[in-house]
């Protein structure tokens, strides 16, 4: 898992399934962040986002370090919304969430 961002409340990891030090299709790529206090009414809110590693690095220009490609759009990414971004750039995803009610 790689840290591609970190705010005043929001923390948000990239990682490619099956990389051996996570589970999951071996075909997905995921954003997942985690928001500490951040999100209205909740103590701690978790997210999601699943894609398929050759529709994002497609969208990401074709580039063969997925985590890199990431890495270097990670503030425009961010910036736009995960959800927003993936939608912009044609990119389908799974989400999923968990939120702590405070």
């Amino acid at each position: 898992m790689t840290e591609i961002y970190r705010g005043k409340t929001l923390v948000v990891w990239f990682y490619e399934a099956g990389d051996g030090r996570s589970t999951g299709p071996e075909d997905k790529a995921v954003f997942a962040g985690q928001d500490l206090g951040g999100y209205p009414g909740a103590s701690e809110y978790e997210y999601w986002f699943a894609v398929d590693r050759d529709d994002l690095r497609r969208a990401l220009g074709g580039q063969d370090n997925l985590t890199a490609a990431v890495k270097a759009r990670a503030e425009e990414i961010i910036r736009t919304g995960e959800k927003q971004w993936l939608r912009d750039h044609g990119v389908k995803y799974d989400f999923h969430n968990r939120i702590e009610w405070e």
